[in-house]
């Protein structure tokens, strides 16, 4: 109760929930119709977005470009900051996505197409439909990877109003650690400041090791509520979207 009755704990937690669902849900929706495109044939300019898509999953701007990058773009601390730089999963995930489409018979594509169905059209009642087990299981994975971020409030974010559930149970356990080394340090010289900051770690039932503890299992209750639901989609998921046909 001590750790749910601390406003800036129901604010970071917030923060993170509605960042987790709207990233997961536009991101895992922008990558498959991304990798949509990218599965047909007819598709111009592919060798330039396979070259582009390999060169960002072992490459990267590093931290001080992506900073000014998003200072630049007016992201800085601000909760877009959350968004908007997390929209596209990742080329990983179009290569598993794209795996998945590739093995829908092109049948059901030359149907729709003789019909007068537009690309919308197939893409959202014939490819979606058929590719709920591996994008259901890429939501899971990107779910878990955005509600424990801790980086982007780290490294893009001063305000304590966009604190992250993560980060600020990050900043919980090093201030309490930092705490109980100089305490430590202190007892060897002073005993009575040693006994200051011994009372200033806590008493009786609520301590600082205690509100880590509960921290991190609410922190942890959303991820382990959501994984049984979601738990029947992984090996069917996973396996479509990895095996080649």
């Amino acid at each position: 109760m001590t750790v749910l009755s601390d406003p800036g704990m129901l604010r970071a937690a917030w923060i993170t929930a509605s960042r987790t669902v709207i990233v997961t849900f536009i991101s895992i929706l922008y990558t498959a119709m991304f990798s949509y495109a990218f599965s047909r044939s007819y598709l111009k300019g592919k060798r330039w977005y396979i070259a582009i898509g390999f060169a960002s999953m072992y490459f990267s701007g590093g931290l001080i470009p992506s900073f000014m990058l998003m200072n630049w773009l007016g992201l800085y601390d601000t909760y877009w900051v959350y968004i908007i730089p997390a929209l596209f999963g990742g080329f990983w995930n179009v290569i598993i996505i794209n795996t998945n489409f590739k093995a829908i018979p092109d049948s059901h594509f030359e149907s729709a197409k003789m019909d007068g169905a537009s690309e919308y059209t197939i893409f959202f009642r014939i490819v979606i439909p058929l590719s709920k087990p591996v994008l259901a299981a890429l939501s899971v994975f990107t779910a878990v990877g955005v509600w424990n971020d801790y980086g982007a409030t780290l490294y893009f974010t001063q305000s304590s109003d966009l604190q992250t559930l993560q980060y600020l149970i990050l900043k919980l356990i090093q201030s309490s650690s930092a705490a109980e080394q100089l305490a430590n340090t202190a007892q060897s010289y002073n005993r009575e400041v040693s006994e200051l900051f011994s009372k200033s770690q806590g008493q009786g039932l609520v301590t600082t090791q205690t509100l880590q503890l509960a921290s991190m299992v609410i922190a942890s209750i959303p991820m382990i509520i959501m994984y049984p639901f979601a738990q029947r989609f992984f090996i069917i998921g996973v396996l479509l979207g990895s095996v080649k046909e």
